[in-house]
């Protein structure tokens, strides 16, 4: 259940179980060494997704600097959205470690794997007619992706380069 406030001094919308870790949104900021660039396409499918489900996980800041450590993009959407709040979880990182934890964030994340015939499966579920839900892929790259898996396809042998959905 999503906790909502959109009053004149508050607003935010969090997932109730993490609302007691709001905390005033201008107590951060962004990493000015955040080695990850969020393009304008990364923004707007951060914003889609924060728009359709609120914040159900939270931020990691650095509780003595007031520096992001991961969720950078996140909150900048937040503060785009103008939101007063946000959950953060609050870590006692030193600079080297901060770093460290940073860079690990982002790249553990970027060395996953998609399985391409779950993901079409998943989308086929998702597709009931009604507006689809902030997925992070546009209605081209699924079309794409479902165009080269085709209707009948055995899921051990489905192999798809991430290309196929850098190239839109």
């Amino acid at each position: 259940m999503l906790v909502e406030k959109n009053a004149s001094r508050s607003r935010y919308r969090v997932e109730e179980d993490i609302a007691p870790l709001l905390s005033p949104i201008d107590n951060w900021e962004e990493d000015p060494k955040n080695a990850r660039r969020h393009t304008q396409r990364n923004l707007e499918e951060i914003k889609n997704s924060i728009l359709s489900y609120g914040q159900v996980k939270p931020i990691i800041v650095n509780k003595e600097s007031g520096i992001i450590e991961a969720g950078n993009g996140f909150w900048r959407v937040c503060k785009d959205l103008e939101w007063t709040h946000i959950a953060v979880i609050k870590v006692k990182h030193d600079h080297r470690t901060a770093m460290g934890f940073a860079i690990a964030d982002n790249r553990t994340a970027q060395l996953a794997e998609w399985n391409y015939s779950t993901l079409k499966d998943l989308y086929i579920e998702l597709d009931t007619g009604e507006k689809m839900p902030a997925i992070g892929f546009n209605d081209s790259e699924m079309e794409d992706l479902m165009t080269r898996l085709g209707d009948e396809y055995h899921k051990s042998e489905i192999t798809i380069s991430p290309e196929v959905f850098e190239s839109h």
